[in-house]
């Protein structure tokens, strides 16, 4: 077990809701992260102050949309390590951020907001 991590570049038809989209059965992630919990918390983080639930047992196969402004601020914890909260917020104890998490974050954020200016829309999805 452990945490699986996604990132889906979709077609702006396919964007329905900040939680939800139209997957093609063929549709493959455009990033996978295994077991990287500082992107995951930042992104629940996001999912909280978007949905306005709080609890974070319900962040397991939950989607959501990441808009231009919200990778910038996602890129910015990166750059300046923000992300790297290291004090667990539960009984889990993660492994340090690192700098090639750091890197392959840092490509999906360039990549992330290219999708985006081409006319996609950017969803993340974890299962646990």
């Amino acid at each position: 077990m452990g945490l699986d991590m996604y990132a889906y570049f979709v077609k702006m038809e396919d964007a329905i809701s900040d939680t939800d989209c139209n997957l093609a059965y063929e549709q493959v992630e455009n990033f996978y992260w295994r077991k990287n919990h500082h992107l995951h918390n930042w992104m629940e983080k996001l999912w909280e102050t978007k949905t306005g639930n709080t609890d974070r047992k319900d962040f397991n196969c939950e989607k959501i949309r990441l808009s231009m402004k919200d990778i910038d601020e996602l890129e910015k914890a990166i750059k300046t390590w923000e992300i790297d909260d290291s004090e667990p917020f539960s009984s889990f104890s993660f492994k340090k951020y690192t700098s090639n998490m750091k890197e392959y974050d840092l490509q999906f954020c360039r990549e992330a907001k290219e999708a985006i200016e081409a006319g996609y829309a950017v969803y993340y999805d974890s299962w646990w």
